[in-house]
């Protein structure tokens, strides 16, 4: 397994930052995950993955 670089540290916070504040925005406007997908195009599946950091 290669090493990590610094680059990829910084995409592995950022991931986590997005999941974590896409999560918090969702609850608090009280969308379901079902809501903010049909909302925004894409399948509640994908939003899980985002917020689960996935991508």
């Amino acid at each position: 397994m290669a090493n990590k670089t610094e680059s990829d540290l910084v995409w592995v916070s950022f991931g986590l930052s997005f999941a974590q504040r896409l999560r918090w925005l969702r609850k608090r406007r009280g969308l379901s995950q079902e809501a903010l997908g049909l909302l925004t195009g894409m399948h509640r599946n994908q939003i899980s993955n985002l917020e689960a950091k996935l991508g």
